[in-house]
């Protein structure tokens, strides 16, 4: 491996992206994720993909109908032992028993399943196709790819068994028939040609160019090319060899053939090239220098928001905290800390706006599809001048230029207009607000009048109300609904809640009870109350008071509501500069200009090669980039970008990040530290010495941005959230109770609880709970009628594999919501980034589970509690098989574990115990 200066060696491995299993490096036939093509789908199958550059054909499952075949000559257990060992499969246990004592009757078993497993095969598609399109929404990756022309080689720390070449492709479902897709171009496996190069191997391919190239025309390629080289077969078509680590011992390299469909993490070199000339230019620590001293950066946001010069230009709605991070973040690196919910993307969003508007550039990155996604639903019209350079395989050509030739349009047919005035981050009204809060905090009394008065704004406040509350008895629940028409309703509801049973037609009411429930019916405005909490200060504060803040409040609210500036407004603003740039073109830039419209009016390039064509023109129209981590920015120097901003930055690593960086000016981190990190891949392959690395234990960007002091705004109010006990335990245990969450009137008025907890007992079977996943089922169907967006979300993969084949086995209905993207399944490994209506959980553990194993439990696990308890607009339903005392804590246990129990207990409170813990 090359060396470079000790402190850079973790960062520079990290950046080969490896796995401990990685199937760059090493593919294994599994018929799970990874198919032998000429074994699983014959002969016929192998050569359309090999001599065709572009297809569309039938995948058919030719190895079980040959299997049965051959199963059905055999003449004795031996025989069918080895053809099952031919086709890499395993007889089943009992069949295996059966054959020796009854050989016909164990073989018509073995016949029955087969045919049985080829007509289910249609699921396992289907799960398989699922499964990439996941990973596509998680990552931006597009992971199926056929594999071509397998190296193997033993190197002093890792066996190698992975193809040299890749051609993406995808699935296609029409009428139970699975097609699989390509009209991709061939692409190297840089991951291996990266490992090879630091073992000392060089394979030059530079000079190929692999546009239009079929398999065929590549292997003549380098069979002429490199014969005289190394050994390379005559053919490639072959079943792929069943090697493992143990028996490759060849420390040169070997050529095998064979053609492998599966699931391959293909990355370019671009990342660990530009990572290295940034190591080897010396200029890593320079990229992210802040000052020692931070009043230098608070004084700045404080001089830029009162000078009477600045406006900002809105195109989200914000609060003050959002304000905030947006100045910090045109003037000086910042970190935008945003908890879930708290409006990081509007915020983002707000910052593109004022970066187009002010004539600068950015460079918007982020690992997540889904949060991409959300971005571009923020930027409304402004979103036209923001490229995106996205993997979406969803995505059609027509699409992708879709956008493209709306711009130019604009751009051509473009009439000037009157300019938009901005709006001031700090307006007179803000300053009245100020003032009013600094009366406010002058009441000494302020705490108990705010928890009396967040008691009662949802109601009329008045002295019939005030002294009312008064009289109800202080040792009465009165957590009930709203919803009554007589006394006797609201008598009968009092009495079940206190004495937690019905009453009968003989039930003598106790006098409590009956005089509260006079009063309440008398005064129905008092069931829009939290009268609970209510009664609680109700003697430590005046009517006058409750009054004074009640006016307070709605004119600060008044004050803080921002006309938003109009969106076609916005846009014909920055046609504006677009089109000078325009007019300032020389003939040079005038060609150019027409051949980039001509390609969007054809739009016969693909994404790739279209944006690589017109590079130039695309640094003068487009300010904004909008990608991922992975794509290739080699086009751009050193702070060509006046402003690169990263979200979702606890999840990128420190050695993606720091290159995008590298490319700009200002940086801007937006991100949540109690949040997910990224999975460490690089886990085995080198061993570096903790002590001589600077970057310690630090993984994500975030942390390292936090690390070296840079600069921290907090979003600290939640959106998300319509009811506060969604988000109460995240803001205890993650955010030290500085998450500002208040119950939404509609759902307040509906009474219906935030969390709802259902026991049912089931039990932890081999990764699985079917009890629980039984249930999860019935309420998915039931939520279908309810809510527009459902999330099921379990506790480890097993559980979610099992949900899937569920409903894809025998429920319809499901199927279609989830093809239609309603219903999501989810693992807690996988929830980041997600949001819907309603998230319905399977805990799956029960009493019995060894939880240092589990996820939850282990390094991280806390992190992933906290997405997954925080993904939910109205409602979480936890449906569990374990209790808070099943959990035993000891000097064993992780912080992790500590707080999943402290979760299982919050569960086990009331609804206005969720509340206030």
């Amino acid at each position: 491996m090359e060396k470079y200066d000790v402190k850079y060696q973790k960062i520079m491995a990290n950046l080969l992206d490896i796995e401990q299993r990685d199937s760059s490096l090493f593919s294994n036939i599994n018929n799970e994720k990874y198919f032998d093509v000429l074994q699983k789908f014959g002969e016929k199958t192998f050569e359309q993909i090999y001599y065709k550059n572009d297809f569309n054909l039938p995948l058919i499952e030719s190895d079980n109908i040959s299997l049965r075949e051959k199963v059905a000559e055999a003449k004795n257990k031996t025989e069918i032992v080895s053809i099952f060992k031919e086709y890499s499969q395993r007889v089943d246990d009992k069949i295996f028993k059966t054959l020796s004592s009854d050989f016909e009757k164990g073989k018509a078993k073995i016949i029955s399943q087969l045919e049985t497993e080829f007509q289910k095969s249609f699921i396992g598609w289907k799960k398989l196709l699922k499964q990439a399109q996941d990973v596509n929404i998680e990552t931006n990756i597009w992971p199926l790819h056929i594999g071509l022309f397998f190296i193997s080689i033993k190197t002093e720390k890792k066996a190698i068994y992975a193809p040299l070449f890749f051609k993406e492709v995808t699935l296609e479902i029409k009428n139970s028939i699975v097609y699989l897709i390509s009209t991709s171009d061939i692409k190297i496996n840089s991951k291996l040609i990266t490992f090879l190069e630091q073992e000392g191997f060089m394979l030059n391919l530079n000079n190929v160019d692999f546009a239009n190239l079929t398999f065929e025309a590549l292997f003549n390629l380098i069979h002429k090319e490199w014969t005289s080289i190394y050994e390379i077969p005559n053919s490639l078509k072959s079943k792929i060899l069943d090697l493992n680590e143990s028996n490759i011992t060849n420390e040169a390299i070997k050529f095998h053939p064979g053609m492998v469909l599966g699931f391959y993490n293909v990355s370019s070199g671009y990342l660990w090239n530009q990572m290295l000339k940034i190591i080897k230019q010396d200029e890593f620590k320079e990229i992210l220098n802040p000052e020692i001293i931070k009043k230098v950066y608070s004084e700045k946001i404080k001089n830029v928001i009162f000078d009477k010069n600045f406006k900002l230009f809105k195109i989200q709605e914000t609060n003050f905290s959002q304000d905030m991070a947006t100045v910090s973040a045109l003037y000086q690196d910042t970190i935008i800390w945003g908890p879930p919910g708290t409006g990081k993307s509007q915020t983002i969003s707000n910052l593109i706006l004022n970066i187009i508007a002010r004539n600068k550039t950015a460079l918007v990155v982020s690992e997540k599809k889904a949060a991409l996604e959300v971005l571009t639903s923020r930027l409304k019209e402004i979103r036209i001048f923001c490229l995106f350079v996205l993997n979406d395989r969803d995505m059609r050509l027509d699409s992708f230029y879709e956008p493209l030739e709306k711009f130019i349009k604009l751009v051509e047919h473009y009439r000037a207009s009157g300019k938009q005035n901005a709006l001031s981050v700090f307006a007179e009204e803000d300053k009245r607000y100020l003032e009013k809060i600094s009366e406010l905090k002058n009441n000494k009394n302020l705490e108990n009048v705010l928890n009396f008065y967040a008691s009662v704004y949802n109601g009329e406040i008045d002295e019939a109300s005030f002294e009312n509350v008064k009289q109800l008895d202080p040792s009465i629940n009165y957590a009930i609904s709203s919803n009554f028409k007589t006394e006797q309703d609201i008598k009968k509801a009092l009495y079940e809640l206190n004495k937690n049973k019905k009453p009968g037609f003989f039930t003598i009411y106790p006098k409590n009870i009956k005089e509260s429930a006079q009063i309440i019916f008398q005064n129905q405005n008092l069931l829009k109350y939290d009268l609970n909490n209510a009664i609680k200060f109700i003697n430590s504060v005046e009517l006058q008071e409750i009054i004074q803040i009640d006016k307070d409040f709605k004119e600060i609210l008044d004050a803080k509501s921002q006309n938003i500036n109009n969106g076609k407004i916005l846009t014909n603003m920055i046609l504006e500069l677009v089109c000078q740039k325009i007019e300032a073109f020389d003939e040079k830039q005038r060609e150019q200009y027409n051949a980039f419209a001509m390609s969007i009016r054809t739009g016969h390039l693909k994404p790739f090669k279209f944006f690589h064509k017109h590079k130039d023109m695309i640094k003068i129209l487009f300010p904004v980039i909008v990608t991922t981590p992975e794509f290739d920015l080699s086009m751009w120097e050193k702070q060509e970008f006046d402003f690169a901003i990263l979200d979702e930055s606890s999840q990128i690593f420190l050695e993606k990040g720091i290159p995008i960086l590298y490319l700009a000016k200002r940086k801007v981190m937006a991100g949540d530290d109690q949040q997910m990190q990224p999975t460490k891949w690089f886990a085995t392959s080198y061993d570096f010495d903790e002590d001589e690395n600077d970057f310690g234990n630090i993984e994500s960007l975030l942390d390292y941005a936090k690390a070296v002091g840079v600069y921290s705004i907090l979003l600290d109010k939640n959106y998300r959230s319509k009811q506060a006990a969604l988000m109460t335990f995240s803001s205890k245990h993650f955010y030290e109770s500085k998450l500002d969450v208040i119950d939404d009137y509609e759902c307040t008025i509906k009474k219906d609880p935030a969390i709802e907890v259902l026991q049912v007992n089931g039990v932890w079977d081999n990764s699985k709970n079917e009890v629980e996943a039984n249930e999860i089922i019935r309420l998915a169907k039931e939520s279908l009628k309810k809510y527009k967006k459902i999330i099921l979300l379990v506790f480890n993969i097993k559980q979610q594999e099992h949900l899937l084949n569920l409903i894809y086995g025998s429920e319809p209905e499901l199927e279609q919501a989830l093809n239609e993207n309603i219903i999501s399944v989810k693992n807690i490994e996988n929830i980041q980034g997600d949001e819907a209506d309603i998230v319905i959980m399977s805990v799956s553990y029960d009493k019995n589970t060894t939880l240092y194993n589990t996820y939850v439990a282990r390094k991280g696990g806390k992190n992933a509690l906290n997405v997954a308890i925080s993904r939910a607009r109205e409602k979480i339903i936890v449906v569990k098989s374990i209790f808070a005392d099943d959990v035993e804590i000891n000097e064993r246990s992780t912080k992790d574990m500590i707080i999943f129990k402290k979760w299982l207990r919050f569960l086990d409170l009331n609804k206005e115990e969720q509340k206030i813990i």
